[in-house]
């Protein structure tokens, strides 16, 4: 539920980016036998994707605190990525 720069910015590895104000239109790309976790820069914009989700009859839960929380629980493990993706040595 990012912006596309901002997922271009960073994000959590096997997640896709579908913007909250496109979702609706393409719900047809997610597989609602399966949970999708929802997360976006602080919060706000994964828990209204969330309820969009629910109310679509998916099993969606919300990532609170967003990428924020995430790149801070996980930054060592995303800059030594980034730098390794870049070309450099780990």
């Amino acid at each position: 539920t990012r912006t596309v720069y901002e997922y271009m910015r960073g994000h959590a590895e096997g997640f896709i980016n579908i913007p909250v104000d496109e979702l609706r239109e393409r719900l047809t790309e997610l597989d609602s036998s399966k949970p999708v976790y929802v997360m976006c820069q602080s919060g706000l914009r994964s828990y209204l994707a969330t309820r969009i989700l629910m109310q679509n009859g998916f099993d969606a839960y919300n990532f609170a605190g967003g990428y924020r929380l995430y790149g801070s629980m996980f930054y060592d493990e995303i800059v030594s990525k980034r730098a390794y993706d870049c070309g450099m040595e780990k």
